[in-house]
């Protein structure tokens, strides 16, 4: 247990209860992916997505395979290995697969930035470096269709008391004003020393909740609902959305993890709608964790990983 030190809180949202849950609370990957698994193994109740779900969901790649595979729109793309020529037309995002908050994102505008985009690893990478190169944080990068800047949302669904999913209030970043209108690591977290030990959340411009018409929200829901049942996400789940000029939305990437701290992106949302406090969605869920929870080889649990795929409504 010396190990998960850092990584799990442990709860207990029924006072006076023996119950006991566990909330992850780092977003390495040993803390989104490892420390989720060992805590299946040891048989506690968890708020949040499985391991195996967080590993699938930190490939960008792989992810958007599944929830194209159920419908959902997103960007043209190319998967790049070192060596690989780049088939697909500029403009272009330039991503590590399997990187978080835009580590290493490049917009590439015309050909002559491609190379640039792809260079090779090198060692003794500080934790925040300007360099935008790809491979310095990954051996795959996908390699995206860039959307033309309508509106750049987060959007994110939540299990509601009946079961069903609730649809958050929604985030829009405005972007029109940047060189590059793309969100860079440098829009989502800051650190003055260049380390992990001064990180910190960048607030940005943004608004929440987001105006968005009935058309538009539509179109958001059903994306949220496929795409949470597609990857098997458990109690909820997270979105970045590119919308192009015309109005049409296009999956970037998922993000079944949250903190539940007072900067994170679903205390965020909840404060969009007078409906909720901070702490109403975290309760919830970690109820819902504990109460739910089928122990290691009970038939309950069998059960419950043969429902997985069937789309739930979501109550918007």
């Amino acid at each position: 247990m010396e190990n998960l030190q850092g990584k799990l809180i442990f709860l207990e949202p029924h006072r006076g209860q023996s119950d006991r849950g566990v909330q992850p609370h780092m977003f390495d990957y040993k803390g989104m992916v490892s420390t989720r698994s060992i805590a299946e193994l040891l048989d506690i109740p968890m708020v949040g997505s499985p391991g195996e779900v967080m590993a699938l969901t930190t490939n960008k790649w792989q992810s958007r395979a599944v929830v194209a595979s159920h419908g959902v729109s997103v960007p043209k793309a190319q998967l790049l290995r070192p060596g690989d020529k780049v088939e697909m037309r500029v403009p272009l995002i330039i991503k590590p697969c399997r990187e978080d908050n835009s580590m290493g994102i490049t917009l590439v505008q015309t050909e002559s930035d491609i190379e640039s985009a792809l260079i090779v690893p090198r060692p003794k990478l500080t934790f925040l470096r300007t360099c935008q190169e790809g491979f310095k944080y990954d051996d795959q990068l996908l390699c995206e269709q860039f959307i033309p800047l309508g509106r750049e949302l987060r959007i994110g669904v939540v299990d509601g008391e009946d079961d069903e999913l609730e649809f958050l209030p929604v985030i829009e970043y405005f972007l029109g004003h940047k060189k590059q209108p793309i969100r860079t690591s440098a829009d989502k977290i800051s650190s003055p020393d260049g380390t992990a030990n001064g990180m910190d959340f960048v607030g940005g411009d943004r608004q929440c909740p987001a105006d968005i018409d009935e058309v538009l929200r539509r179109k958001l829901v059903d994306m949220a609902r496929r795409s949470h049942e597609a990857l098997g996400c458990r109690h909820y789940s997270l979105y970045d959305v590119r919308v192009d000029p015309e109005g049409n939305p296009f999956f970037i990437e998922a993000s079944p993890y949250c903190s539940f701290s007072p900067k994170s992106v679903i205390v965020t949302m909840s404060r969009g709608d007078p409906k909720y406090n901070d702490t109403d969605i975290f309760y919830r869920l970690a109820r819902k964790a504990i109460r739910e929870h089928q122990p290691i080889g009970s038939s309950n649990q069998a059960m419950g990983m043969r429902s997985r795929g069937v789309l739930k409504v979501v109550r918007a």
